[in-house]
């Protein structure tokens, strides 16, 4: 796979100027024009341009060797401002192992580029199809707002809900909840017709929503996280990845019977004609092809892969029975550490059939007989699971006054 190493249209903003006649040599000659290289670095715009060149080649070579890639760590507590009920990860040095060293500790770089990216370009979308769905969303975008995560926040919802009843109208959740988003976490709503195939599977029948995200063109680039996740670090770092028109993780967990890419979090660029053209497959598809299997057939051979260890981390991966992370780690010789893996990811998606997703009430006796167990005196990763149920119960009373 080959990857475009041009920069991005945001640093063509940046112009060189001539530096001020102090700053040539009391010759006169005419090379006391030319700028010297430490004059040069003197220049704030350009030790800027430097800095974003230098962190977009080390993007770059991350996603080539596509093994082991370490973006910018920002706030990694799960829950609400008052509390997390997970334990904290430990403080320990960046993997070294592969590519990962090269962009490990970029966040001052990008810290530095941020104020001259217009991060109005881009958005974390969410789409929406019932009230589950709904509290879901507007938890995940408390998460982005609180972790100070930089780009715009935009929610796809049912055309026939409103935010704002009349007066003398019941409210209902639906408007109360997206009041909260608009009002609260600074969500931009949009009203959408859900897409939906009355064929196949109803659990995913209405997938086919998320595609919508490929049209919202006001922005550049949008990225989809689903509302049936966690976000645990910002995700701004990936916006700024080289041009791509698709970017996804890859769906580790299937990998030994389908190389697949997992649209659970799913970069892209805007384009009313790639969206026609995606549009015109879903129509002419079958109705046991949902949004995955249509992106799978579609960019799997073009999309940019995103290194799922911090992208795409299952919950499952915590309740493995056998302990088999071959898939994860992406070896049978591979160390699996559950506390730095959790460390490092930034994204977590509730994935552990036959339980529940965490909104539905599990029996204890279904969590007895399906969840994670001690090995020996080591409970670490039966607290960890434990711990990601937990704090989605209490954000969702937190942020939803919905009970479990």
């Amino acid at each position: 796979m080959q990857i475009s190493l041009s920069l991005p249209a945001m640093f063509k903003q940046f112009r060189y100027s001539p530096l001020g006649a102090d700053t040539a040599t009391a010759n006169g000659d005419a090379s006391s024009n030319r700028l010297s290289i430490k004059a040069a670095w003197g220049s704030k715009r350009i030790r800027v341009v430097a800095l974003a060149t230098v962190l977009l080649l080390f993007v770059a070579i991350g996603v080539y060797f596509h093994d082991r890639i370490t973006l910018p760590a920002y706030a990694s507590s799960l829950s609400s401002p008052s509390s997390s009920s997970l334990p904290s990860p430990p403080s320990s040095p960046p993997p070294t192992t592969g590519a990962g060293h090269l962009v490990s500790s970029n966040s001052d770089i990008l810290n530095e580029v941020a104020p001259s990216v217009d991060w109005s370009r881009f958005a974390y979308v969410q789409y929406v199809t019932n009230l589950p769905y709904l509290c879901n969303s507007v938890m995940l975008f408390a998460i982005l707002d609180r972790l100070g995560c930089r780009s715009d926040r935009l929610m796809m919802y049912p055309q026939g809900w409103n935010p704002d009843t009349s007066e003398g109208q019941k409210e209902n959740d639906e408007s109360r909840l997206l009041r909260i988003a608009r009002d609260k976490y600074k969500v931009k709503l949009q009203p959408i017709h859900v897409q939906s195939k009355a064929a196949g599977d109803p659990t995913w029948a209405e997938s086919y929503t998320k595609l919508l995200a490929m049209n919202q063109t006001r922005y550049d680039r949008v990225l989809s996280l689903d509302s049936d996740s966690t976000v645990l670090q910002c995700l701004d770092e990936l916006f700024l990845l080289p041009p791509a028109p698709v970017a996804m993780p890859r769906a580790y967990w299937r990998w030994k019977e389908h190389y697949e890419l997992s649209s659970q979090l799913l970069l892209v660029e805007t384009n009313a004609t790639e969206f026609d053209r995606v549009m015109r497959v879903v129509e002419s598809s079958s109705g046991g092809k949902y949004d995955m299997d249509i992106l799978n057939d579609m960019y799997l051979a073009s999309a940019m892969v995103l290194p799922h260890r911090e992208y795409d981390l299952l919950t499952g991966e915590f309740n493995h029975c056998p302990k088999d992370h071959t898939n994860f780690l992406g070896s049978n010789e591979a160390v699996w550490d559950p506390k730095k893996i959790l460390a490092d990811a930034k994204f977590l998606h509730f994935s552990d059939w036959p339980i529940p997703k965490p909104w539905i009430s599990a029996s204890q006796r279904k969590l007895d007989a399906n969840g994670p167990k001690c090995d020996g005196d080591n409970c670490v990763e039966r607290d960890i699971w434990y711990g990601f149920y937990d704090d989605f119960k209490k954000r969702r009373k937190d942020v939803c006054n919905f009970d479990v």
